[in-house]
């Protein structure tokens, strides 16, 4: 659709919650699960043979922030980045005793959710550090892969493959409800790159799918629910499978989501859903003009 094609373009470089079933069976899950897309929670796994288990009210709440900083870093973070991110305000002669410390506590908090099992999920080295991709599965690095295989992609085939799995496994903002300066760019780069899968989609299933183009814009809508372009796309995909009745639902949805950030509709938003419904009215009145043509020349 053309006003989803017009959205504005991601530049960034960038699971679902079965995403740590995807191993290709040589390799065990890892142990530590950490789903930073969506409200940030953790999970651990005792054996491969056995269910994972919630332990996300282990980790207080800046060792979770410190987790979703080194998780949307796969290949590492300078020390001089993460404190500039996590302690931007602290003194300098402070802030490598705030590193530490936090590390401490995370060590602390995993030894005790998982009853001694697993002491340490962070690797330092050559001043960098990481999660331990051996012990810990994070379902934005699945995200990322798919990004990854986007870009790379040589054929029309493969880069819709790799746009099913970005959207797949986007399942929501970076670390919903976390609110802090360093996580604002990061968020909106990967829902940028979410949405981006989703438009190149609906623009090569509008013509013999519209149905699944239409669930397509209704998942975007879920990612950017107050961009108006993606409701008008939706409101013409509604009138093209002759879901009348659901028009002005859309255009309801719409006036809600932007009174939640002080806005309205545009007055081509309320246009293009009452110029669908007059089409619409008018093909119907011509319907029963030309019936009762029919019955009056039997």
């Amino acid at each position: 659709p053309d006003d989803l094609a017009r959205a504005p373009q991601a530049g960034s470089e960038s699971a679902n919650a079965a995403s740590h079933a995807d191993h290709d069976g040589e390799h065990p899950p890892a142990p530590f699960r950490i789903s930073v897309l969506g409200p940030v929670r953790m999970w651990w796994r005792p054996s491969p043979d056995t269910a994972e288990s919630e332990i996300t009210a282990a980790f207080q709440p800046r060792i979770r922030e410190l987790l979703v900083f080194l998780a949307v870093h796969p290949d590492g973070v300078s020390r001089e980045t993460l404190i500039a991110a996590l302690w931007p305000a602290s003194p300098p002669e402070k802030t490598t005793n705030a590193l530490n410390t936090s590390l401490t506590r995370l060590r602390r908090a995993l030894t005790t959710a998982t009853d001694g099992a697993l002491s340490d999920v962070v690797l330092t080295g050559e001043g960098r550090y990481r999660l331990n991709p051996d012990h810990v599965d994070v379902d934005y690095h699945h995200f990322a892969a798919a990004v990854s295989e986007r870009r790379a992609a040589a054929n029309h085939h493969d880069r819709i493959a790799a746009y099913r799995r970005i959207v797949d496994s986007y399942t929501g903002p970076l670390a919903d409800g976390l609110s802090t300066e360093w996580i604002e760019t990061a968020r909106e780069s990967i829902r940028r790159d979410a949405i981006d899968a989703v438009a190149a989609l609906a623009r090569t299933l509008v013509e013999h799918d519209p149905q699944q183009t239409l669930d397509l814009l209704e998942i975007a809508r879920a990612f950017d629910p107050h961009n108006e372009l993606i409701y008008r796309d939706i409101m013409r995909l509604q009138e093209r499978l002759g879901q009348l009745d659901a028009i002005p639902r859309t255009l309801t949805l719409l006036t809600t989501r932007l009174a939640e950030i002080d806005d309205r509709p545009t007055p081509q938003a309320i246009a293009l859903a009452e110029r669908l419904r007059r089409r619409h009215d008018g093909v119907e009145e011509s319907l029963d003009e030309r019936a009762r043509e029919r019955r009056r020349a039997g």
